[in-house]
């Protein structure tokens, strides 16, 4: 058994809010996915302001493959990430020649009309949009991997509570995007509401800047950190800012403090996670063109090396998970070994002393693995049949490995049955954390597909492909999602709020009915008069009826901050709840008056000297593709998008690339020249196949692009918006669908041209992969991914990348 040479200390944390980034090099030109982008530098100075905190996150950006010494004029850079729930962007800067430029707060269609058009004038403009939910995506025009980029935005969250006290998140999950790690910096602004700040996770101090009035502190990527503060926070909350003749306010109740609700629970971790690197195979898509332009694909496989994750790692998850439940709650592990390793006889309190000290003996305990998978099982039968246990199986188990389906499914059957559980155990696989996608495994390892779905007791065939782990952060993923289905809930829960005198209106709720008792119930609106501020709550927990009348004071101070999260509720509801012409007009409205980045607006920052008039002969143009293949206008008086002129042209209208569009008003034609100038690239550019374009495409290039096609992608609602989820993204030749509806729906994919690929009857989730979708021969690009949902259109895009993701 390994000594312990030393005492590893870890302190609680959250998981980073930061939950997903994706950053690519795209060429708008040519097409395609070119490289992973990569940030070079990064400094986030931090200013916590009351109940929220300010951002100005500064990053340095370029592209992580493509030869720095050779120049390139068409390529761009592209992030997508989610934020923080509750984000409100406040601005966007591009840095151009030493010199910043701000971005102008424009409605949407038009920023992106100005934006998309610039683009094929190789006019320097950065832009940035908020999509559905919590995600956001910037793109930076062009981008030389000589130089890179550097681009800066501002934004404020509102602050966190971990335990007792104030606590902020770091943008960690946008800097692990990168293709390479990041050394960043962190500049805190001194506040006396968040005092003694300090790190939580990760072996870094603050020390004194050159500015008296913050603290700094060198961080890299791949350090899961956060800041906590001394100062104690008030779970439940209630403050006022006075503005014209009303009076803002926000209110925040935690209902488990305010009625001491308990809803303690017994977590049971099952490890079997073999470190020792394995051999398996694989196989890629070779692609090749004839002279005849005809596309041929072959399947070739070669062999690999499986290196799996870390068990120093997994164990860190473990404890990520554990640490996202508050102290009442309970957990044991059992490891596999050289034996069966249980590390304790009781049920342990989730407290940062007794995690300290399951990381030390996990570790302690790390040794040969010379037991099996059912010895582990059966010596964790006693634990996982108490009742209210919650039970996991961590597993990377190569035991049956390659037999077919009737002999995987016998043995899981007789394992099943030899370890006497009663109750449910959820099977997570961790073979695909480090490893990427082993496509032999993947298919082969029917053993853990009948395992899975007999331990949890669900008669689903596909329950095995929501079983599998892609990456750390799925693990607390699916933790945190599973818990939460199965944790008691608030049920009629109702808080009427009022004041002495006055109205209370412009009232937005923004945490669902159906609550959580540790999550807070936030209310933002407006009283016209009032000195007291009620909320009469009710609700019924675990059969029980509660009651309560609780009372604040109404200060009305000044907080600018409060104006600004309020409007952005309100903008938010006006898109999902009141889907309408008059209601998007609103919030239209609202965004540029309060100069928010919603799914209505967007930040634009263009090259200095640039004029955009405003055209009042020109078509409306209609929304459309953000990705194109690039036209050279000519023969065009005029190229405007939505009442904007942006320039001025002559001779004739050209399409120049190895597919060439013609629209003659009644269809559209396809001719591939039978080049592949994705794989060609910049070497050859786009100098075969000039054509000339028909009357009818010039008319949809006056308007900035042919939109017809994809009419169905700018006309989304947003109530179902979370119904749809599609990963790993990018992909390579599989794709999980996954649906959080009840009833069976057809789901399409599209090209980028809006062209229907194929459909799919899906009911919960389906796996597509070479032998059941054409997806595996796709060509690199972005797809959308659609579903009719009782009327309502929701669709996600999905990147097939030309890269494997297997080491």
């Amino acid at each position: 058994m390994k000594s312990l040479l030393l005492a590893v200390g870890f302190v609680l944390l959250s998981f980073c809010s930061w939950a997903y980034a994706y950053m690519s090099v795209n060429d708008p030109r040519n097409g395609g996915l070119w490289s992973q982008g990569v940030i070079t530098a990064a400094t986030v100075t931090v200013t916590p302001d009351g109940d929220y905190v300010f951002y100005e996150l500064e990053m340095s950006v370029n592209s992580s493959e493509l030869n720095s010494e050779k120049f390139y004029d068409s390529l761009e850079f592209v992030c997508n990430f989610d934020m923080p729930t509750g984000a409100i962007v406040k601005s966007a800067s591009l840095l151009i020649d030493n010199e910043w430029i701000n971005a102008e707060l424009l409605p949407r269609k038009e920023a992106t009309a100005i934006y998309e058009g610039l683009v094929k004038r190789r006019i320097d403009p950065l832009i940035m949009y908020k999509n559905s939910g919590d995600n956001y995506q910037f793109k930076i025009f062009p981008l030389n991997p000589t130089n890179g980029r550097t681009m800066k935005m501002t934004y404020m969250v509102p602050a966190q509570v971990s335990g007792e006290v104030k606590s902020l998140a770091l943008p960690t999950e946008l800097f692990k995007a990168s293709a390479t790690p990041v050394n960043y910096s962190v500049l805190l602004k001194k506040s006396s509401s968040f005092e003694n700040p300090q790190f939580a996770g990760g072996d870094v101090e603050f020390t004194q800047s050159e500015n008296p009035d913050y603290l700094t502190a060198k961080i890299t990527s791949d350090t899961d950190t956060k800041i906590v503060s001394s100062t104690l926070a008030t779970v439940s909350s209630f403050k006022a800012s006075k503005a014209d003749d009303a009076i803002a306010y926000r209110l925040s109740l935690n209902l488990k403090d305010e009625f001491a609700l308990v809803d303690a629970k017994k977590i049971l971790f099952i490890i079997d996670n073999d470190p020792t690197v394995k051999e398996d195979s694989t196989y890629e898509w070779i692609y090749t063109t004839d002279e005849n332009g005809t596309t041929y694909s072959n399947r070739i496989y070669k062999p690999i090396q499986v290196i799996p994750m870390k068990n120093e790692e997994l164990y860190k998850e473990v404890l990520h998970m554990l640490s996202s439940l508050s102290s009442e709650n309970m957990f044991n592990v059992i490891l596999k070994n050289n034996g069966v390793y249980k590390y304790s006889s009781d049920w342990k309190n989730v407290t940062p002393e007794n995690l300290s000290a399951l990381y030390q003996n996990l570790v302690g305990n790390d040794d040969s693995y010379t037991s099996d998978l059912k010895t582990l099982l059966t010596e964790s039968t006693p634990l996982v049949n108490e009742e209210g246990v919650f039970s996991y199986l961590l597993t990377n188990s190569k035991e049956n490995y390659g037999v077919n389906y009737n002999i995987a499914d016998s043995v899981a059957r007789d394992l099943k049955k030899a370890s006497g559980f009663n109750n449910a155990v959820v099977l997570l696989t961790t073979s695909y954390i480090e490893t990427g996608y082993i496509n032999t495994y993947y298919y082969s390892n029917y053993f853990l597909r009948s395992l899975s779905n007999l331990l949890n007791k669900n008669g689903n065939y596909y329950y095995y492909y929501g079983s599998v782990i892609y990456s750390k952060e799925d693990l607390l993923n699916r933790f945190s999602s599973y818990i939460s289905n199965n944790a008691s809930k608030l049920i009629l829960l109702n808080i009427n709020t009022y004041t002495n005198e006055g109205t209370v209106y412009d009232k937005v709720v923004t945490m669902p009915q159906l609550l959580k008792p540790e999550n807070n119930y936030i209310e933002l609106g407006r009283v016209s008069a009032g000195t007291k501020f009620f909320a009469d709550v009710s609700f019924r927990y675990k059969g029980q009826l509660y009651m309560k009348k609780i009372e604040f004071t109404i200060n009305q101070e000044t907080d600018s901050l409060m104006e600004y999260a309020l409007t952005s509720a309100i903008i938010d509801q006006l898109n999902s709840q009141y889907y309408s012409k008059e209601s998007i007009a609103l919030a239209e409205k609202m965004s540029l008056e309060y100069g928010l980045l919603t799914k209505n607006t967007s930040f634009l920052a263009l090259e200095p000297g640039i004029e955009i008039t405003y055209c009042e002969d020109c078509p409306d143009w209609q929304g459309g593709l953000i990705f194109l293949n690039d036209v050279r206008i000519g023969g065009l008086d005029l190229m405007t998008t939505n009442g904007l002129k942006l320039t001025t042209t002559s001779e004739t209208a050209t399409t120049e690339g190895g597919v060439v569009e013609t629209n003659t008003g009644t269809g559209t034609e396809i001719v591939n020249t039978g080049v592949d100038y994705f794989d060609l690239g910049f070497d050859l550019g786009i100098k075969e196949g000039e054509a000339t374009c028909s009357d009818s495409q010039e008319t949809a290039y006056q308007q900035g692009y042919e939109t017809a096609k994809q009419e169905f992608l700018t006309s989304l609602n947003e109530q179902f918006s979370n119904a749809l989820a599609v990963y790993p993204n990018p992909f390579t030749s599989e794709l999980i669908i996954t649906l959080d509806y009840d009833k069976a729906v057809t789901v399409e994919i599209y090209d980028v041209l809006g062209n229907l690929i194929e459909s799919h009857l899906v009911l919960k989730s389906i796996t597509l992969n070479a032998e059941n979708s054409k997806i595996a021969s796709l060509t690199p690009g972005i797809y959308t991914i659609k579903v009719d949902l009782d009327g309502t259109f929701v669709s996600k895009s999905a990147i097939k990348n030309k890269f494997h993701s297997f080491r």
